[in-house]
């Protein structure tokens, strides 16, 4: 393994010694002593940034001696790598929380997503063209997904064991652990454990389905995605914008935040706001007329 020199010298020094230790060991054994309560996918992900930071000058630096210059000059290199800003603060982040190092780091300003939320008409049409495939996989997860709205690795662990009535539980996820396998885990908060009420003709449209209702992994559910709006001729947007779309048409029917987090499954609004509450095009255009209307009567 990659870290193999850290992992030995965490198993001879189970105190930690701060003072001898690397910055390598010291993400390491925060690992570890996290290991038994981190989701898989955390796990895999903090693993992949510790292989990385062990093959980089910062890694083997004495976690005690380590200084603002380092570290920024680090940061400076990932954005020179052309990492996102997110990729950035999250290696940092990792970085600091193992290190406990308080220094006043500049990290590379986030940018905001400008993609394109799907309107009401576009999500008919994926719909009627997903509906009419032999596969009806990609069809039920669109459906979950959009009026959920859910995140794909909840839509990929559903059930019919889930469904009762018109409601639908949702507790688990599919996520790839540290070898890349896809298992079931809890979901991702406490808060995105929940029962969603869904149309009735949702759940028709899952009837007589056994097991997973969408089975099939998240990844290749993305490429199903992919490939359904070529051949359906709509615009290019990602399979997590139906999730986009569930959460902005819930904030254009003005449904108060609340029951939006509580069906979403967000624990604070703040994501929900910043991310999730993009404007629909079909909704702008239509302020768009009332605000100039408006204008023009003047």
């Amino acid at each position: 393994m990659a870290h193999e020199k850290a992992e030995e010298w965490v198993k001879s020094n189970l105190k930690g010694n701060k003072r001898s230790s690397t910055v390598s060991q010291d993400i390491l054994k925060y690992i570890n002593e996290r290991e038994p309560v981190l989701s898989p996918s955390t796990v895999r992900s903090y693993k992949g940034v510790l292989g990385i930071i062990e093959n980089q000058p910062i890694g083997d630096i004495i976690t005690a001696s380590l200084t603002l210059s380092d570290v920024q000059k680090w940061v400076n290199s990932m954005v020179m790598d052309n990492l996102s800003p997110k990729t950035v603060k999250d290696r940092f982040m990792l970085l600091k929380s193992a290190t406990k190092c308080d220094l006043d780091v500049v990290l590379p300003q986030q940018k905001r997503y400008i993609g394109h939320t799907p309107t009401d008409e576009e999500i008919k049409r994926l719909i009627e063209y997903t509906k009419g495939q032999s596969d009806k996989t990609l069809y039920r997860a669109i459906l979950l997904t959009a009026f959920g709205p859910l995140r794909r690795s909840e839509t990929c662990a559903i059930t019919d064991k889930d469904i009762n009535g018109n409601q639908i539980t949702i507790n688990k996820a599919l996520v790839q652990d540290e070898d890349g396998e896809w298992v079931i885990k809890t979901t991702k908060t406490v808060g995105s454990t929940r029962v969603i009420t869904y149309p009735q003709s949702v759940i028709e449209a899952l009837k007589g389905v056994e097991g997973r209702i969408v089975d099939c992994n998240p990844n290749a559910l993305v490429r199903r995605f992919e490939r359904a709006l070529k051949f359906a001729k709509l615009p290019h947007f990602r399979f997590h914008d139906l999730r986009v779309y569930g959460a902005s048409s819930m904030h254009s029917l003005n449904v108060p935040d609340i029951y939006v987090m509580q069906r979403g499954g967000w624990s604070t609004d703040y994501v929900m706001r910043q991310v999730y509450f993009r404007a629909m095009s079909d909704e702008q255009q239509r302020q768009n007329e009332i605000i100039n209307d408006h204008f023009s009567s003047l």
